[in-house]
């Protein structure tokens, strides 16, 4: 195309790109809308052959009129939209909307970016993906990334919506950032935050994770250098809010190397879930220097197994509704200063891990607290964000039994 253009793609059923759509020059504005009928089945592909570059235009990907819907799977094509070519917004936003179908074998997946994919923009170009997980057998995920990189290099959003099936039987996760021999990676590399929203689907047998970021190879992560990553997780069924690695896939991390704040929420459902969950990955990491948050709802608690937490800034675990939380197997906690916030009663803070190293403890716990260090305690006055806004405790109250240990 020459000069600044638009083309717009319209279909009842199914759009599948598998050569190259680009701008020669100037911009062009790129509308792919499957289901334009609105008629129940519709699916977006963009194979690995093929790749959209709009040099600057804005892309939407979805379904009915303009692409205002959702690109929706049917039982040929039963992922909503499948992305395994690249797509370069150049500096314009990326949108991307995808409803998985009812196929009875499962993984009727809302989005999927996969397949060694970029999917990238930069400027003041926004990324969103909104994606919702089919209604049948398991893995109805509503976004999941996997060996696929979503990136932004500028100073625009990443914001990232998955719903998982509602139905169907297991592990309909919200959204799934994964590394299965490939990285799975969401990363803003520029100023722009990164915003995670998963809601898990129930299913008959559970596993209704929010947000579920793993890796065992060259890791899933989120990473950003100064815009702020928040993560919002529900559980549904028997699922975690927010999970950072699993047994056998702890290669994770949500992590910045510089001074982006991160703000991990969840809240779980069901036996044994909890909000937050931590096995074996990395929150903040070794060049981190933001505050760090991890906040657990409705009682749900906060799970540190092997988990490395880590900045120079200050880290606060708030445990809303009371519950557990604390440190199993390995890792440590490691920053100027640690806050223990809960406000319901009952609640048990366990964090004895020898490698802890935190300058300054603080906090107000409705329960009790044990909390070792490797080099020494100092009780002082704490300032973070709690998760509602920002407030300070000083000294280190609590209702219940307070052991301080050193080693």
């Amino acid at each position: 195309a020459a000069g600044n253009g638009a083309l717009n793609i319209n279909a009842k059923q199914d759009i599948t790109v598998s050569a190259a759509i680009s701008a020669a020059t100037g911009q062009l504005a790129t509308t792919l809308s499957s289901d334009s009928d609105v008629s129940g089945g519709g699916a977006i592909l963009v194979n690995t052959s093929g790749s959209i570059a709009s040099n600057g235009g804005a892309i939407i990907l979805g379904g009915g009129l303009a692409g205002a819907g959702y690109a929706e799977g049917n039982g040929a094509n039963i992922v909503g939209a499948s992305i395994a070519g690249n797509i370069n917004g150049g500096g314009g936003s990326v949108t991307v909307r995808g409803k998985g179908a009812s196929a009875v074998g499962g993984n009727n997946t809302g989005v999927v970016v996969n397949s060694g994919a970029t999917l990238q923009t930069s400027g003041t170009g926004v990324i969103s993906i909104d994606g919702i997980g089919g209604a049948a057998g398991p893995t109805n995920v509503g976004v999941a990334i996997d060996n696929a990189t979503v990136t932004q290099s500028g100073s625009g959003a990443i914001n990232i919506t998955g719903t998982g099936g509602a139905s169907g039987t297991f592990n309909n996760i919200g959204v799934s950032i994964s590394d299965f021999g490939g990285a799975g990676r969401v990363t803003s590399t520029g100023t722009g935050d990164i915003n995670i929203t998963g809601i898990g689907g129930a299913g008959t047998t559970g596993q209704g994770t929010g947000v579920r970021v793993i890796g065992s190879t060259t890791g899933g992560a989120v990473r950003s250098v100064t815009g702020a990553i928040t993560i919002t997780g529900t559980g549904a069924g028997v699922g975690d809010g927010a999970v950072v690695g699993v047994s056998g896939f702890t290669l994770a991390d949500v992590s910045s190397t510089g001074a982006a704040p991160i703000n991990i929420v969840g809240t779980g459902a069901g036996a044994g879930s909890v909000g937050v969950r931590v096995f074996g990955g990395t929150v903040g990491g070794a060049t981190a220097t933001g505050n760090l948050l991890l906040n657990s709802l409705l009682g749900t608690g906060i799970a540190l197994t092997d988990a490395t937490v880590q900045t120079t800034g200050n880290v606060t675990l708030n445990a809303k509704g009371g519950g557990a939380v604390e440190q199993g197997g390995a890792g440590s906690i490691k920053a100027a200063a640690l806050r223990l916030l809960s406000d319901t009663a009952g609640t048990v803070v366990t964090l004895n891990n020898v490698s802890n190293d935190v300058t300054t403890i603080a906090g107000n716990v409705k329960g009790s607290v044990g909390y070792t260090d490797a080099i020494g305690i100092n009780v002082g006055a704490v300032t973070s964000f709690d998760g509602t806004g920002i407030s300070t405790s000083t000294g280190l109250t609590t209702t219940g039994a307070l052991t301080l240990t050193t080693v």
